[in-house]
């Protein structure tokens, strides 16, 4: 029993040792991924791998917006933010109920709205949750 436990200890040492070898060095990010990155550099060695791959493409995906585009996104993940905590889980929830095609194909229908067709997308939203 006592072998196993070691051998269990062992793996899992080595298992943790792997994962952190390659975690991405903050000083691995070009500079502009740096600067997007900015605010988790404190946090940035705590983060999870996969997390950190995930944030560089987040921030290399920032830096091929349009003004406009990173406006309209700051104030979306702002209105987020500003939502009570049961809805952002909800809709975090929601969104990740759905197949990955039929997520694929909301963005994709998002983003080749006009702005025009965007905010009455939204008034159509708000219209259909004040009804009771």
């Amino acid at each position: 029993m006592k072998a196993l436990a070691k051998r269990t200890i062992g793996t899992l040492l080595l298992v943790a040792m792997a994962s952190s070898a390659w975690a991405l060095d903050w000083n691995e990010l070009s500079e502009s991924e740096q600067q997007t990155l900015a605010p988790v550099k404190p946090h940035w060695q705590k983060i999870p791998e996969a997390r950190q791959y995930k944030l560089q493409q987040r921030a290399q995906q920032w830096q091929q917006m349009t003004p406009e585009e990173r406006k309209s996104l700051t104030q979306r993940m702002r209105n987020f933010r500003q939502l009570p905590k049961h809805q952002r889980e909800a809709l975090r929830e929601r969104w990740q109920k759905l197949p990955a095609d039929e997520r694929r194909a909301l963005k994709e229908r998002w983003k080749n709205m006009t702005p025009a067709e965007r905010k009455a997308a939204k008034q159509r939203h708000l219209e259909k949750k004040q009804k009771p």
